[in-house]
């Protein structure tokens, strides 16, 4: 239909026939396929980070038979399996020095969450352009990009979490069937294996199914009853890895035997502002990282991953401890993996339960913290930073439509991740998963920039193109932004800024 004298122009309309094409998604794929294999081409990596060296190395045990350890014929749960099965079945086709072919498939796995991504947004937003011009974005989106190649779970996780996401949605919203819902106890089964983040929907789900509201989403009871299979389906993905555990391991292990050293490392040994490495001497620091230059060259120059990282990968959660007084060790020390764990979560958990009072300003820290736009390292994320004000102006548009109750069944992946991130470490790394949902605003936001008048969409220009000069000046010279983020911070209360 013609349109009239009162209709406004959409400025979207040039590329009309791409983002409501049928084939968009393919397209979408591709776009990001090639910008991640360009990407890992000119930047090529290896498992420099002693974390990505205990994937690469418990993957490289599975292809040859070992089973999952660190050394034949000692077992471990120091990490989950999902992602260094992945690993294996690299490893076992290529060969040990495959991270060529791991990048490949990382590159792949990164495609797969943008149509994902463009899938969510479509059920969501409900408009094709607004979506693909989301899916677009995160396409070519620089941080995410970055994951192609660190040989770590946040990659496979964020699609897991993406196509959460997705899933509960189908399954929860409109006309569901029994296929979605169970393939959405699939997906967030999967995700348990591979990262521990989304546990926390055990008890957002039914909650979310007692309190949601409108005739869309079904009665009460037929909610619980799909929120129930949804979650039954999840926890059939951890029966055989907790048997494995208790039969190779001799306890009770659901996840893995790490988080006790993690959250004991953020709520022990802290120097006055709350933050763990701040509790290091800075010769100390010094140290930790001339070895760690040491092991990049060493990789560099061509020995393996099992020679360099083996020995610091064998210490555990020690490893990183060692620089701290030997008082506030000396009792982990000598301890078996599962021992250990356990003694780190008494220590961390009496810790909590010792200084209430810090415990809660250190948590409103890490809540804020979670959004920032500094990375681990204190770098400005400049591309983040330019597109979160407009994400948070498309989710503040979406509320207005009063779908309280889609927005935070979508956001719960979400949700999950910055609960954790706050009670226990909200680092940049682990938010990056969750990026692609925080991303899905901005649609809303271009959606209702088509269909403004052409005043308002040039005051948006304008206003954008200051904001991103800004970001731009940031990006130049960070560490005045630290400085402004550390005044504001201290005017509110906080002992010290929100960045490491």
């Amino acid at each position: 239909m013609p349109c009239n004298r009162h209709c406004k122009p959409d400025s979207t309309a040039w590329c009309q026939p791409l983002l409501e094409s049928r084939y968009f998604p393919v397209f979408v794929f591709l776009l990001a396929l090639v910008v991640r294999i360009i990407f890992v081409s000119l930047f090529p990596s290896l498992p420099y980070n002693v974390d990505a060296a205990e994937y690469v190395i418990l993957g490289q045990n599975i292809a040859h038979g070992h089973g999952y350890c660190y050394q034949p014929g000692h077992p471990t749960a120091y990490r989950l399996p999902l992602y260094p099965i992945f690993l294996a079945f690299f490893f076992a086709l290529f060969g040990d020095n495959c991270y060529w072919a791991i990048s490949i498939g990382e590159a792949i796995i990164g495609s797969l969450c943008v149509v994902a991504l463009y899938y969510a947004a479509l059920h969501i937003i409900r408009r094709n352009r607004p979506a693909a011009i989301v899916a677009t974005m995160l396409a070519v989106y620089p941080p995410l990009v970055r994951l192609t190649n660190t040989f770590m779970t946040e990659n496979l996780f964020s699609l897991l979490a993406t196509l959460s996401a997705l899933l509960l949605l189908k399954a929860l919203t409109g006309q569901s069937s029994k296929a979605s819902t169970v393939l959405a106890g699939i997906v967030i089964g999967l995700s348990w294996l591979c990262r521990p983040t989304l546990f926390p929907l055990v008890a957002i789900l039914p909650l979310w199914a007692l309190l949601a509201r409108r005739q869309r989403l079904g009665d009460r009871k037929a909610r619980l009853r799909q929120t129930g299979l949804i979650l039954g389906v999840a926890c059939l993905f951890l029966i055989p890895w907790t048997v494995r555990n208790a039969v190779v391991m001799k306890a009770f292990i659901p996840f893995d035997t790490h988080g006790g050293a993690t959250l004991w490392y953020q709520h022990n040994s802290l120097s006055p502002n709350g933050y763990f490495w701040s509790a290091i001497p800075r010769d100390k620091l010094v140290e930790i990282k001339r070895r760690i230059n040491e092991q990049r060259r060493r990789l560099d120059s061509g020995e393996s991953v099992r020679d360099v990282m083996l020995p610091v990968v064998l210490k555990g959660p020690m490893a990183g401890f060692e620089f701290l007084p030997k008082s506030k060790i000396a009792k982990f020390e000598n301890l078996s993996e599962v021992e250990r764990d356990s003694a780190f979560w008494r220590a961390a958990l009496g810790t909590i339960l010792s200084h209430p009072a810090r415990y809660a300003n250190k948590t409103l820290k890490e809540t804020v913290k979670f959004w920032h736009v500094f990375d681990d390292f204190g770098h400005f994320v400049a591309s983040y930073a330019f597109v979160l004000p407009f994400a948070f102006l498309g989710f503040l548009m979406f509320l207005a439509k009063r779908r309280w109750s889609e927005a935070l069944l979508y956001l719960s992946p979400l949700l999950c991740g910055w609960l954790l991130g706050a009670t226990i470490n909200a680092s940049h790394r682990f938010r990056l998963p969750f990026e692609p949902l925080v991303l899905t605003f901005t649609g809303v936001f271009a959606q209702r920039f088509a269909k403004s008048s052409s005043k308002a969409r040039a005051a948006i220009v304008v206003a954008a193109s200051i904001y991103a000069a800004l970001v731009f000046c940031f990006f130049l010279y960070p560490e005045a932004l630290r400085d402004i983020v550390q005044a504001i911070a201290t005017g509110l209360g906080f002992a010290a800024y929100p960045v490491y």
